[in-house]
């Protein structure tokens, strides 16, 4: 049902409205933006984060110049739309609802490269001591056509012995201008080194269809994303019976609400 309702909002927003690879971003020295995130299935390095369910992410961030100040949150769709929110006990997506505060910076040279970086740190809202922290840098070559990208994330746990987590990614993606806003078709392949997990390999190939459109300050986008799992590390996913069953090809779709002041 989750993925029926993203579909039809993805169709909404390609018919009456007119890129998602990564979000819209204003292009003035400063601004403030405000919005929320949805997916229909929170697919996080080629892993199921919620158990199969949706995720929210409310969001703000304040740009200055290269610079920009954020904030998100992460909560399971479960929890956003049952009346009980004090019912955590048996829920494992409840334990892993996180508000999370970042760093980043971009620029970009002569429009034909931009470099980034970033540090991002994950509070968990309902779990002691299990907070982590990210950074990231990355490179785009914006002058070559489908603007090949290459990022590279560490991460870092703050009460675990196993610290050296890493995940590689690259990508390519192509905008189309379209009335009121844009289209982007991409895709991003992903390698996770997840040594507190115990797992490695390529975690994820997933290629997108998105679009958006901005009216006045508000800027509606959507996409729908196929993914492939490479790797038995992350392809085999756990049922209910305790055995495992093969998982290698998902889908999900996104909707996205932006303010920009």
């Amino acid at each position: 049902m989750n993925r029926i309702i993203s579909i039809l909002l993805f169709i909404h927003l390609a018919l009456g409205l007119g890129p998602l690879f990564a979000k819209n971003e204003a292009t003035d020295s400063m601004g403030f933006s405000m919005g929320m995130d949805y997916t229909s299935d929170y697919i996080w390095r080629g892993m199921y984060r919620f158990n199969h369910d949706g995720a929210f992410f409310p969001f703000a961030s304040l740009k200055l110049a290269d610079l920009k100040l954020g904030y998100m949150g992460e909560y399971s769709e479960d929890y956003m739309t049952r009346k009980d929110k004090a019912d955590t006990d048996s829920r494992l997506s409840d334990k892993k609802h996180t508000a999370d505060f970042g760093l980043d910076f971009s620029h970009t040279f002569r429009q034909s490269l931009t470099l980034g970086a970033g540090v991002w740190y994950f509070h968990l809202l309902n779990v002691n001591k299990k907070d982590a922290a990210t950074g990231s840098i990355f490179l785009s070559f914006d002058g070559i056509p489908f603007k090949p990208t290459i990022k590279y994330s560490h991460d870092y746990y703050i009460d675990s012995k196993k610290k050296m987590d890493f995940y590689i990614q690259f990508g390519m993606n192509k905008e189309f201008e379209i009335r009121n806003g844009g289209l982007t078709i991409g895709a991003m392949l992903g390698y996770f080194n997840a040594n507190t997990l115990n797992k490695s390999g390529l975690s994820d190939l997933t290629t997108t269809l998105g679009i958006n459109a901005t009216i006045t300050n508000v800027t509606f986008s959507g996409s729908f994303n196929f993914v492939w799992v490479p790797s038995q590390d992350f392809y085999k996913v756990q049922v209910s019976n305790g055995s495992s069953v093969e998982d290698k090809f998902r889908t999900f779709s996104t909707f996205s609400a932006t303010l920009s002041i």
